[in-house]
């Protein structure tokens, strides 16, 4: 299991709970919400997605309030709209590529229709999937993204592609 404690300290109570100025801000879930969206979908979320899950939620990075950028760790219920084109990705205008390379799973929104993916073609053998931006790999694993996104907001914008 992958060690997400240094997102810890940003988790609040509820969406009504506001943390201004907060670096970082993530939203518990209950296992029936996991349980549920992959029902939705009929497949299950990959494993170190599914940790972050139970230890930390989702919700959003680098919002202290000077990103233009939405970095928003999707929870699970919207990955399932988005993968099924349901609710607000009902006219997605990628939905059909979504469709036609079903090895990238969406957990990560940018922005502007924008999103970052676990290429599952890749996965391990302990379910660590590398992190795809735009068709670069821009970290290993989940938990890299996210340190790497802690440590650097958007980093990813700046991956030299090899």
């Amino acid at each position: 299991m992958k060690d997400y404690s240094f997102l810890k300290k940003y988790i609040l109570r509820s969406e009504s709970d506001q943390a201004p100025g907060q670096k970082h801000t993530f939203y518990p879930l209950d296992q029936s919400q996991i349980i549920e969206a992959e029902n939705r979908i009929n497949r299950t979320f990959p494993r170190e997605l599914k940790d972050f899950f139970e230890q930390i939620g989702y919700g959003f990075m680098c919002k202290d309030g000077k990103n233009l950028f939405t970095n928003r760790l999707m929870d699970p219920h919207s990955i399932a709209d988005l993968v099924l084109g349901e609710n607000i990705y009902e006219d997605y205008y990628l939905i059909d590529e979504l469709e036609e390379e079903p090895h990238l799973f969406p957990f990560f929104e940018v922005g502007d229709d924008s999103f970052i993916f676990l290429d599952l073609n890749q996965q391990s053998e302990k379910g660590i999937c590398p992190v795809d931006y735009a068709g670069i790999k821009i970290a290993d694993s989940l938990e890299e993204f996210m340190r790497k996104l802690d440590a650097q907001e958007n980093y990813y914008l700046a991956v030299d592609v090899d």
